[in-house]
C-alpha cells in the first residue's frame, strides 16, 4: 500500500450511517438514522407537491421564524432580522417535562437552479438568560429543501435532529419525533399553498 493511499484512508471522513425507512402516510417518505454520540435520531421526510418553490420557501421561512402557530410554543421573539437570515428566541411548554428555551438562526438560500434551502441551527449566544427551572436546548439542526421537478411539481425534503436536553430518555421521544417530522412536513406544505393562493392566485 502506498504512503499516499495510507494517508487518504487515515484522513477520510467516516461514511454517514444509512437511512432506515419508517412507516409514513401515503405520498410521504420518512427515514431515520443514528447520529454520532447521540441517543436521538435524525429524521428525513419527503414528498412532492403542486405548491411552487418560491411560495414554499417564503411561507416556511416566515412560519419557522416569526409565526407562532407551533405545537408546544409558549412564546417567540424575533431577535434579529437580516433579510435572508433571522435569529429567533423560542420558549416551549411541552407536556409532563420542564419548559425548554433556545435561540436559533434560520437562513434562506435561493439558488440559481431554481431551488431553495432553509437551514436552522442553535444561536444560544444571542439568547436571554433562561428562566429559573427551565432547560436550555443546545443541540438542534435541520433544513428544508425545495427542488423544482420537470413535471412542474416541487420536491420537498425536511430534515431534523433535535436533542430535547434534560433527563428525558430517548426511547420515550423517538415516536413523537417521528410523528412530528411528518406533521411538520405536511403543515409546511399547507403554509406554502396558502401563501401561493394569496400572492399568485395558486398558480406557478
Amino acid at each position: 500500500m502506498t504512503l499516499r493511499l495510507i494517508l487518504l484512508l487515515l484522513t477520510a471522513e467516516p461514511a454517514e450511517p444509512d437511512w432506515k425507512t419508517e412507516s409514513a402516510p401515503a405520498g410521504v417518505t420518512l427515514e431515520s438514522r443514528p447520529v454520532k454520540d447521540s441517543a436521538f435520531y435524525e429524521y428525513r421526510a419527503q414528498t412532492d407537491t403542486d405548491a411552487p418553490v418560491s411560495a414554499l420557501c417564503d411561507a416556511i421561512f416566515d412560519w419557522g421564524s416569526i409565526e407562532k402557530d407551533h405545537d408546544q410554543l409558549k412564546s417567540r421573539t424575533l431577535l434579529e432580522d437580516l433579510g435572508e437570515r433571522r435569529i429567533v428566541y423560542d420558549q416551549l411548554d411541552p407536556p409532563v417535562v420542564s419548559c425548554r428555551d433556545f435561540a436559533f438562526t434560520v437562513a434562506r438560500d435561493r439558488r440559481p437552479d431554481g431551488s431553495c434551502r432553509l437551514d436552522f441551527f442553535p444561536t444560544n449566544d444571542k439568547a436571554p438568560k433562561a428562566p429559573d427551572g427551565w432547560v436550555r436546548m443546545e443541540k438542534l439542526k435541520g433544513s428544508w429543501t425545495f427542488e423544482p421537478k420537470p413535471d412542474g411539481k416541487t420536491h420537498v425534503t425536511y430534515r431534523l435532529w433535535a436533542d430535547p436536553a434534560g433527563a428525558i430518555p430517548a426511547v420515550f421521544v423517538h415516536g413523537s419525533q417521528r410523528e412530528a417530522a411528518v406533521a411538520t412536513l405536511q403543515k409546511g406544505i399547507v403554509k406554502g399553498k396558502q401563501y401561493a393562493s394569496k400572492t399568485q392566485g395558486g398558480g406557478r
